[in-house]
């Protein structure tokens, strides 16, 4: 009951977060739909947090919307990490060239169409060239096969623990811990956890999809 109620708040902050951005664009219902390829009824359901929107439509409605995804998607690392310093900041030395990002500092993203699938971003931001990212796969979770991922770029993955299932234009490639892959993340491609346990990967991605 309490995983349900938390999903549904998530979902109405979630819907009052794109509600807002796309009044402040001065946008109707009917102009986001057309812009991301979906009705004016969706949207109007989404932003009262009656439906859910896969990672890829959530993509195009930040483009749509000028701002990134993880606009949306962000949530506070302190909220979701246990033993987390309240405040914490990546540390900068050398004037700020050099940034370190501990355990408790990261920025968390969570997944707008699956409860079991979090980002935790390990570069310090989302201001680098590259993004530098772990998945965290729940058992049993999948990513995109309701609408398979594509955007602009490469994406390099390692899982460093559990397994991993990524298809890539429709071939699977099944990958246990510590092995890689590469793919031009333009193709569809869909992440699936074949674990029983949570399963972890480190990604790179250029440019940042997030």
């Amino acid at each position: 009951m309490a995983g349900s109620t938390a999903r549904s708040e998530r979902a109405q902050t979630l819907g009052l977060a794109i509600r807002r951005k796309r009044q402040e664009c001065g946008m109707t219902q009917l102009e986001l739909a057309s812009a991301v390829g979906t009705t004016a009824s969706f949207i109007s359901h989404l932003e009262h947090g009656r439906t859910r929107a896969s990672l890829p439509m959530f993509q195009r409605i930040a483009r749509a919307l000028s701002v990134s995804v993880s606009y949306f998607l962000e949530t506070e690392a302190q909220e979701e990490t246990e033993g987390s310093i309240a405040g914490a900041k990546p540390a900068a030395r050398n004037g700020n060239q050099v940034k370190v990002v501990r355990p408790h500092t990261r920025k968390i993203l969570l997944d707008p169409a699956s409860d079991g699938i979090r980002w935790e971003l390990l570069s310090p931001d989302h201001q680098c060239a590259l993004e530098f990212i772990m998945g965290v796969y729940e058992p049993g979770c999948e990513l995109g096969f309701a609408e398979p991922m594509s955007h602009p770029g490469e994406e390099y993955g390692i899982v460093v623990e559990g397994r991993l299932e990524v298809t890539v234009s429709g071939e699977a490639y099944i990958l246990e811990p510590w092995d890689s892959i590469h793919f031009n993340s333009d193709l569809p491609h869909t992440i699936r956890n074949l674990s029983h346990a949570t399963t972890r990967a480190i990604w790179v991605i250029w440019p940042p999809a997030f």
